[in-house]
């Protein structure tokens, strides 16, 4: 049961990534403008918390990114 919340808890986190990543969320990117008073800083915020989210999802959901890259060094 631990297994499947932790699953579900990473692709939340894979999802809220895939929100944050500012192409096609003009609405709440200008009001991250606003709020952060430039269009580099609301950039910079969206994509943080892009990079965070999808981090904690490699984190929770145990992905093994560069197992298969070392199979291609050997």
């Amino acid at each position: 049961m631990k297994r499947i919340n932790r699953e579900r808890i990473a692709t939340l986190f894979l999802m809220l990534g895939t929100f944050f990543n500012p192409l096609g969320y003009d609405a709440l990117l200008k009001w991250m403008i606003d709020v952060t008073g430039g269009y580099w800083n609301g950039i910079f915020i969206f994509y943080l918390l892009s990079a965070s989210c999808f981090i904690l999802y490699f984190i929770l959901s145990k992905a093994k990114i560069f197992k298969k890259n070392n199979n291609i060094l050997k």
